[in-house]
């Protein structure tokens, strides 16, 4: 086997691996499974809708709640006039490249299966796509990959957009869903900057939502859908400080991913956008990328969208935009927008761990973001007097607001531990018959495996236990 080829069989394990812990505990179903199941369609399970949940509040806590001044939030419809999307340009550029098997009649992304076929990253237009096709089917290098045969056609732009009707069964107008959140953020601005006192640049508006894209063939995962979640911020600036802003937000946003996130900044890389690879609209575009078991790929697009939009929609709506701050042609807008989907599996990537020795699986998450900040179990099951006091530890950790866990099944312990290191919770607390007698606790760090005896009642807020308890661990 060469080397390439045994490196792309243990990419595959990798991520087969994830994918059966996230069913087997969790965090991410396949969509429809009882019927089948739906081509790029996943659930979220009880443990996965709470790790979005928390990195959800934690993006709207550094990029909304933190920033008062700055930014304010927005949640629009999921429905827009198509006159928006018009407007905009996606009906006319909002497309990706098209291969059709005239054999199997399967279609593939084409930039994706000519990757596959070259073994490399292909970052190419319709027109170069085109000419490196030519010159595979030459030398009969271009075949389906589902059933080889060699009448796997050129690329054709084929447009993401959902479409649906808007009215009665059979007629009514046609709308389309949203691909992105972006567009509703441009069409309110002037709403926005009334209600919210913005009279000065610059300002941003955050939304979070769900986006809509006909992928023409999902794969890796969650890593390509055609429903995901889209946490975006449109931050209005002067055209003059554009690209001062633009560097500021891809700093910022890799400052999350490692401060809230827990993300490894040696995963992280940021890959600037060579002109031609450019949207439509955009000045430029920087990624993070995130190195994935299948390799790098984007999760989170920074993007300098210039005036295009504001201008193009004051236009086509013959309503001026931002005209107090100097319209269009003085507001660019810098747009940093994350895919929740893809990070929330960058996030299971870099935290999942079986190690070597112990065998232990091994769930590293960022107690800002892990379902559960603690577990709460009794030592043993069959004893009133300490399963009651357990109770008590774990209504005043929910007092204090804390994500927690109870756990009073019969089974042992340890079992509970290792259940809890693989689901991602940072601490264990345990209630034995000490307990009963001063009123500590076992405490037990999930990385280090550490114990440490405290009283939960010596605290008043959960901010202060749990810097003791860190405190312990050092």
């Amino acid at each position: 086997m060469s080397s390439s080829s045994a490196a792309a069989k243990s990419s595959a394990a990798a991520l087969a691996n994830i994918v059966s812990f996230c069913k087997r505990r969790g965090f991410v179903f396949p969509g429809s499974e009882i019927y089948g199941g739906l081509a790029g369609s996943f659930d979220y399970g009880p443990l996965g809708t709470q790790l979005k949940l928390n990195i959800k509040s934690e993006w709207w806590k550094r990029f909304v709640t933190r920033r008062p001044k700055d930014c304010v939030g927005l949640d629009s419809g999921i429905l827009l006039s198509p006159k928006v999307w018009e407007a905009s340009g996606h009906l006319e550029n909002f497309t990706d490249p098209l291969s059709e098997c005239g054999s199997c009649r399967k279609r593939v992304r084409t930039d994706h299966h000519l990757a596959a076929v070259l073994k490399k990253d292909v970052q190419m237009n319709l027109v170069q796509l085109k000419e490196e096709v030519s010159r595979l089917k030459a030398s009969n290098g271009w075949c389906c990959p589902y059933c080889k045969s060699a009448d796997l056609s050129d690329p054709k732009e084929f447009n993401l957009l959902f479409t649906t009707k808007v009215g009665p069964t059979g007629g009514g107008e046609t709308a389309y869903f949203r691909p992105e959140t972006a567009q509703g953020a441009y069409i309110n601005v002037n709403n926005v900057a009334v209600a919210a006192r913005k009279t000065k640049l610059p300002f941003g508006i955050a939304q979070i939502g769900t986006a809509f894209r006909n992928e023409v063939s999902p794969r890796d995962f969650i890593f390509r859908t055609r429903e995901f979640e889209q946490l975006e911020l449109q931050w209005f600036c002067s055209k003059e400080e554009s690209m001062k802003w633009h560097a500021y937000w891809i700093e910022e946003c890799i400052g999350f991913c490692v401060e809230q996130c827990g993300l490894r900044k040696e995963n992280i890389r940021v890959r600037k956008h060579e002109k031609e690879e450019l949207a439509h609209y955009a000045l430029a575009t920087s990624d993070l990328e995130f190195n994935y078991p299948f390799g790098f790929g984007e999760f989170w697009g920074i993007a300098n969208r210039g005036n295009h939009d504001l201008t193009a929609h004051s236009k086509a709506s013959g309503t001026p935009l931002l005209a107090a701050m100097g319209g269009p042609e003085n507001v660019h807008i810098v747009e940093p927008s994350l895919g929740l989907n893809r990070l929330f599996l960058a996030i299971l990537c870099d935290a999942f761990e079986v190690e070597a020795e112990t065998k232990r699986t091994v769930l590293r998450l960022s107690p800002q973001i892990a379902p559960f900040e603690a577990a709460v179990f009794p030592v043993v099951a069959n004893n009133e007097q300490i399963v009651a006091k357990t109770r008590e530890v774990f209504q005043q950790l929910l007092d204090w607001d804390c994500r927690a866990d109870l756990d009073d099944a019969s089974t042992s312990v340890g079992k509970k531990y290792r259940r809890h290191d693989e689901i991602g919770t940072p601490i264990c607390i345990v209630v034995d018959d000490q307990t009963l007698k001063d009123s500590t606790v076992t405490f037990r760090d999930r990385d280090s495996m550490k114990q440490v005896r405290l009283s939960p009642k010596d605290f008043e807020s959960k901010n202060a236990f749990y810097s003791a308890v860190k405190s312990s661990f050092a």
